[in-house]
This record gives C-alpha cells, sequence and structure tokens, in this order.
C-alpha cells in the first residue's frame, strides 16, 4: 500500500507563518532534520520551521479513553511555514504511520529508524506489532497478542514545482495465519490504513477551513463532497481509480492532495464520518 500526501498551490505564492517568518515557497530549500525535544517528543523540522510532530502511540483520554491512537504524524505541514493540515489534539485524524487499529489493538513499535543524512530528503523507517486489545471493549479470551505485524516506511521531500512538502508513504500489513477474523471482526468492513481529519473541520459550516472534498470515482467521473455529512454516491461509499487522487478544497490558500499510487487505489475506498467529518481510508 502506498500513499502520498501533498499540496497544489499557485506558483511563487510567499507564505507567512505564525511567527512572522516569510518563506519564498519558489526559491526554497529545505533542509530537513529530526529533533528529540527536553520533554521527550520528537520532530521533523525543516531548518526552523516544524514539519510533523511524531507520536508513538498512546491511549486516548475523556470520550475517546481506552482506544489506542495509532502511531502517526500530528501538527502537520504540507506548505514550509504554513498552517497545520492535520493539528494537534483535533479529533483523531492524524497522518497515520501504523494501521488504524485502535478499533481493535494497542501497537508497540519494535524498530524506529530516521536518516536524515540527506537535508533535502528525509527518511522514516518504521515495524510495529499487536500487543494487546483496546480496554474500553470486553478482551476476548482467544486473543492472544502478535496478530499483525507491520512494517512503514515514509519519505519526505519538498517540491518547488507545485509548491509543496510531499509525504511518499509504504506500508505493508502482515496478518498470522489463522488470526485473519481477529483482525478484521470489529473494523467496521475494511482494514482503516489512515484517517485524515484536516485542521478546522469540526467547526461550524460557515467557518469550516475544507468545505469539499474531490475525487475520481472508479468509474471515472469526477464528485465533489460537502465535507460535513456522510453521503457518498456509490453503495460501498468512495471508490477511487487506478492511481486515484484526492484533493480537500480551501480556494485559493491551496488544495491538499492524496495520491494513492498504483493498485492501492483500486484496493481502497472511504467514507465522509457524520460524526467528525473526518475521511476513512480503508483497504
Amino acid at each position: 500500500m502506498r500513499v502520498s500526501f501533498q499540496t497544489i498551490l499557485a506558483a511563487f505564492l510567499v507564505v507567512t507563518a505564525a511567527h512572522a517568518q516569510t518563506v519564498d515557497l519558489a526559491n526554497h530549500v529545505p533542509r530537513f532534520t529530526w529533533r528529540i525535544m527536553p520533554d521527550g517528543g520528537r520532530w521533523i523540522y525543516d531548518g526552523d520551521l516544524p514539519v510533523a510532530q511524531f507520536f508513538g502511540g498512546y491511549r486516548a483520554s475523556g470520550p475517546m479513553r481506552g482506544i489506542a491512537r495509532p502511531i502517526s504524524l500530528h501538527n502537520l505541514r504540507l506548505v514550509p511555514g504554513g498552517p497545520p493540515f492535520i493539528a494537534k489534539d483535533e479529533g483523531c485524524g492524524p497522518l497515520c504511520l501504523s494501521w488504524r487499529k485502535h478499533l481493535i489493538f494497542y501497537m508497540q513499535i519494535d524498530e524506529l529508524s530516521v536518516d536524515d543524512s540527506d537535508s533535502k530528503r528525509l527518511r522514516l523507517h518504521l515495524k510495529c506489532h499487536d500487543i494487546g486489545l483496546r480496554n474500553d471493549q470486553p478482551n476476548r479470551r482467544a486473543y492472544r497478542p502478535n496478530n499483525v505485524m507491520e512494517e512503514t516506511w515514509l519519505e519526505l521531500t519538498y517540491d518547488r514545482r507545485l509548491p509543496s512538502y510531499v509525504f511518499d508513504v509504504r506500508s505493508r500489513l502482515t496478518v498470522r495465519p489463522g488470526r485473519w477474523q481477529t483482525m478484521t471482526g470489529r473494523d467496521f468492513g475494511g482494514l482503516e490504513f489512515t484517517d485524515l481529519l484536516p485542521a478546522g473541520c469540526n467547526a461550524p459550516l460557515d467557518r469550516k477551513l475544507y468545505r469539499y472534498y474531490v475525487y475520481k470515482s472508479r468509474s471515472g467521473a469526477y464528485y465533489r463532497l460537502p465535507h460535513n455529512k456522510k453521503r457518498t454516491p456509490e453503495k460501498r461509499g468512495i471508490l477511487y481509480a487506478r492511481d486515484g487522487t484526492m484533493a480537500f478544497l480551501l480556494e485559493p490558500h491551496g488544495n491538499p492532495v492524496i495520491e494513492l499510487v498504483g493498485e492501492t487505489g483500486l484496493n481502497t475506498f472511504s467514507e465522509i464520518c457524520h460524526a467528525m467529518y473526518d475521511v476513512h481510508f480503508k483497504f
């Protein structure tokens, strides 16, 4: 499974960050680094600009207590110096680096390596496996650890032609023989590999940042859906074409684009969740 995240902007746009630092996007040269902060937080930076915060998975609190969040990136920006595409602690829609098994499993990181030796290209490699069921539902006696193992590769670059950061994510999920039913029994029709709730989507309709979701259907037709309710034109939800591309519309400030590379699009369907207006991507 391979997914690419980027944004499409008008050329030569200059972005002003919250701290009043301007970035000439047409001439920007990235300097990617992996930073570990004094509080233990792990971040991807581009020079002095934060790009994304790494979360190693954790148990949610409040109404979502008992749910294990996926290993993921939060506070994620697609434009140097720009606003977050995915904001911290807003709903439950990060860029997942582990398959979204909070519906079933807690995941443990077995291996995490980051290569930032090339300042223009950051690479992250992750291995993890399940260690327990989520604790807000009765545990099954039949459960035992190591139902699934997964490996994910992330490559971050900057494309001045767009101009945008590009997050290229490739992931492989392995299910133990005889454990498929345990894996799929509570995952609502598909194995969810990412879940995007762009910043501001929980705002009232007249104040939403991204009001529409546009995608090319498997039939070849284009659809534009309001990003405010679970409404899809096809029976199984949103079905994508090969190399399927979809966008969250924020004209004229830039449209974040997701590309399901190669066969991934043909094996993926989505739904816009009526609860949080996030878009589920399921395999």
